[in-house]
């Protein structure tokens, strides 16, 4: 197999070889159906499939399609005519299949590694809602990590980048039920993989941000823009090289072995068992008012004007706090939403404050290395600021309007997380 492609299915066979699972011939023939006006109406594909394992044939299929190369009433008519004709001499309808999957048969249909599964049912409980957290994470992240590899959607990286995070919280927030050496294990390794993920983020934002300035940019600035945006191109490159190498590593492999076995059975610490027979309703709520009250506390004590330090870890415990309700939104419904939503509004704001804050200091950097005064790197540092100052001048309001949304708050009313002895 070609190693690109081997590359693509990596978050799937891992450190596992790739083998030939079966090698397909196929023999084809096409027809052309016209009108009695001589018009081309369909062509018609008689495909004939012998699936082989070495040299030995397991199974032949016959497959036969018809594409349409007219639209409109006619063409409606033309298929039926062509459908009941195919039926007439003994073909069977059946559901449209890729030839390898038809191949393979029943282990082309198996379950995948880690299957997601709804918290239907009466009382789902914790345990399921542990499971399940794991497993929607490990889900995104591994659908993700091709188009990582493919470079061509930038929102792959960003889409990775929040799975790992995501997770990584969870077992955060589940810790008091899990085993703390397996757990901190993973959270660690999910940590490394965020913080290559970020590098590469960070930097694609940036380039975003500086593309819209491009049109507000002083007169005969833009040769100097460009300069930027082409350092931060490299610099990207260089990012992302380090990040494919993290994701072709052993390290890499090992990590979704590990996720995978945890989606499986979740390494739960012993003394948690009367905990994970409770309800998911119950033990979520409790979680998500413990990280909900943590930022309430913070952003109480903040004020009007917290430093960049505290503002930061306001946006960590929001973010917490956000994906703890998301957890239970299928559970409890509107009232999760409502306080992700109001800590929604507070990662947003603060996500902006800290995107402008890595502009700056990125073209501070850049600064200290030219030795000529760049009027358009001195612009663009104004711009951040200016951003910024904004953003603080609307903080007050934010955080005032978070903190007095009772409808928000008024469901957790536990006060305590569940005790694991």
């Amino acid at each position: 197999m070609p190693a690109a492609a081997a590359d693509l299915v990596r978050a799937y066979s891992r450190s596992r070889p790739l083998v030939n699972a079966a090698t397909l011939r196929t023999t084809r023939f096409t027809i052309d159906i016209y009108q009695p006006t001589g018009q081309r109406v369909a062509e018609l594909v008689d495909d004939t499939v012998s699936v082989y394992d070495g040299n030995l044939l397991l199974k032949t299929f016959r497959e036969i399609e018809v594409e349409l190369l007219i639209s409109g009433d006619l063409a409606d008519d033309i298929l039926s005519t062509i459908e009941h004709l195919l039926l007439d001499a003994g073909a069977v309808g059946d559901t449209p299949l890729p030839k390898l999957v038809r191949a393979l048969s029943p282990r082309a249909s198996a379950k995948p590694d880690v299957v997601v599964k709804p918290l239907d049912g009466s009382h789902p409980s914790a345990r399921r809602l542990v499971r399940r957290s794991i497993a929607a994470s490990l889900v995104q992240m591994i659908r993700h990590d091709a188009g990582v590899r493919l470079g061509d959607d930038p929102e792959a990286v960003h889409a990775l980048r929040v799975a790992t995070r995501k997770l990584r919280s969870h077992l955060r927030t589940f810790a008091p039920l899990l085993d703390p050496e397996a757990n901190r294990s993973l959270r660690d390794e999910l940590s490394w993989l965020a913080s290559s993920l970020g590098v590469v983020r960070e930097n694609e934002v940036l380039t975003e941000r500086l593309r819209e300035r491009e049109t507000s940019m002083p007169k005969g600035s833009a040769a100097s823009l460009r300069r930027l945006i082409e350092l931060l191109a490299q610099q990207r490159l260089d990012a992302r090289l380090n990040l494919l190498a993290d994701m072709r590593s052993p390290r890499y492999d090992r990590l979704i072995d590990n996720l995978v076995r945890a989606a499986h059975r979740p390494p739960f610490n012993t003394n948690a068992k009367p905990a994970l027979r409770q309800s998911a309703a119950r033990v979520g709520t409790q979680f998500t008012a413990h990280a909900w009250r943590s930022l309430e506390h913070l952003l109480r004590a903040a004020g009007d004007a917290p430093s960049p330090d505290t503002l930061h870890e306001i946006r960590i415990r929001a973010k917490r706090a956000r994906y703890a309700a998301d957890l239970i939104e299928s559970i409890i419904g509107e009232p999760a939403t409502r306080l992700s939503d109001a800590a929604s509004s507070i990662q947003a704001m603060l996500g902006e404050h800290h995107d402008s804050a890595l502009a700056e200091q990125w073209l501070r950097e850049v600064r200290r290395t030219r030795t000529r005064r760049d009027p358009a790197v001195e612009y663009l540092i104004a711009c951040e600021q200016r951003d910024r100052s904004e953003l603080e001048a609307q903080w007050a309001h934010l955080s005032h309007q978070v903190l007095t949304d009772k409808k928000a708050t008024k469901w957790l009313r536990i006060k305590q997380r569940p005790r694991t002895t």
